[in-house]
């Protein structure tokens, strides 16, 4: 009896040992899992790119925070900065905790989100020091690794080299502040850009194609309230090429609202698809269309939208500019449309024919007022006629009501 309660002493001693093994070894995992860390948009960016930097946890829940993240002044600048952060040289403080009391917190999420620009080509680090926190106040010590992010150079444009090249477009044109619309090509003369009331200098970096050209930029510095315009002129001895850029300085951004909202031509297509930031389009017509049926609709329903060239289109090339003045009176952006009308020659005979099956077929018979009835029955027809055709122009200018909204320049499509 004694041998058999030795045994069983010995077997629950064994159990015990190896409960206690397997418990140290899971809670010695679940350390392991548990992480502060660093993440970013790409390891790799070009230079004058914008990305990210996250603060994130796995397998804690953090109820508070004191944070110090290093980076290097030299080669990225801060974009935007969350609520309670504060920048000094090439370190941000930042402090938060749960508003919530510390109910429900996830324990794998996002923290915190940075925004950069990369300035430099080369290595950059971001290093993270601080105090958290869990729920129940005591103080989460784990170890922060640094993270690192390449920054390459960004490939420009290919200068002209060619001595003797006339040319006097630019390869290159950005400016140090982001929003300028549309996006630059050398073949689109006039930009557009909104600036807060705090911005007194823009840094305009423009090179031309031509390497002998000599270029001069003014007006881009003391800006004043409302509109200014920066001139960039490129001169190429016998030639000159203007580029100018619309600069709005002003705390009310939806006052100098001038986007379009919409834009369409009846019977055509827009090429490239319609978008608020690109202001140069084309679209090939008909020769039988004289005249173009343009919609323009303005974002702000205080805006005024002013169409020309529309009307009259002669055969080959045509332009077609819809101005947007915002509610400010002031800022403006035009939208320039090539209208290209085919010749008479162009227009293939599978067409016509299509054109003519499509057309409704109103017999002779049908288009006569019969004088044999009496004039109150003749009365009644005519009548009856006017509405028919009134009720097809509401239907069509219906639809577009509803499919573009009732404000803005619109002229109504026929029947």
């Amino acid at each position: 009896m004694k041998k058999i309660t030795l045994m069983i002493l010995l077997i629950l001693q064994i159990i015990s040992c190896w409960c206690g093994v397997s418990k140290a070894a899971q809670e010695n995992k679940d350390n392991q899992e548990m992480a502060i860390y660093l993440t970013t948009t790409n390891q790799t960016i070009k230079v004058g790119e914008e990305f990210s930097v996250w603060l994130n946890t796995k397998n804690i829940a953090v109820a508070a925070l004191d944070i110090r993240l290093y980076f290097d002044a030299e080669k990225v600048e801060i974009v935007n900065l969350p609520q309670n952060a504060n920048a000094k040289n090439n370190v941000i403080l930042y402090s938060w905790f749960d508003e919530k009391g510390a109910v429900n917190l996830k324990k794998d999420t996002t923290l915190v989100k940075f925004q950069f620009r990369a300035k430099q080509s080369g290595i950059t680090s971001f290093s993270l020091q601080g105090d958290f926190y869990n729920q129940k106040q005591d103080e989460i010590k784990i170890k922060i690794n640094p993270m690192e992010v390449k920054i390459e150079d960004k490939v420009e444009p290919k200068i002209v080299e060619e001595e003797q090249n006339n040319t006097t477009n630019l390869a290159i044109l950005r400016l140090d502040k982001e929003g300028i619309t549309p996006q630059f090509s050398s073949n689109i003369k006039e930009y557009y850009l909104t600036v807060g009331k705090e911005v007194s200098f823009l840094e305009v970096t423009a090179r031309p194609e031509n390497k002998n050209a000599k270029m001069t930029i003014t007006g881009n510095n003391n800006l004043k309230d409302g509109l200014n315009t920066i001139n960039i002129k490129v001169n190429a001895g016998n030639q000159i090429t203007e580029y100018k850029i619309y600069v709005t300085k002003t705390n009310d951004m939806q006052n100098a609202n001038s986007n379009l909202e919409n834009l369409a031509i009846e019977y055509a297509m827009l090429q490239p698809d319609f978008q608020q930031d690109i202001t140069n389009y084309s679209v090939d017509v008909e020769n039988y269309i004289q005249n173009l049926n343009v919609l323009a609709v303005a974002q702000n329903q205080a805006a005024k939208v002013n169409i020309q060239g529309h009307q009259n289109l002669k055969e080959g090339n045509n332009t077609v500019t819809v101005t947007v003045t915002a509610p400010n009176g002031l800022t403006f952006k035009k939208y320039v449309i090539k209208v290209n009308r085919k010749a008479k020659s162009q227009t293939t005979e599978q067409i016509e024919n299509n054109q003519t099956n499509t057309q409704p077929q109103v017999t002779e018979e049908q288009n006569q007022i019969d004088n044999s009835k009496p004039v109150e029955e003749v009365k009644e027809q005519m009548i009856n006629e006017k509405t028919r055709n009134s009720n097809m122009d509401y239907c069509i200018c219906y639809y577009y009501h509803c499919r573009f909204g009732h404000y803005g320049n619109f002229f109504p499509f026929s029947s």
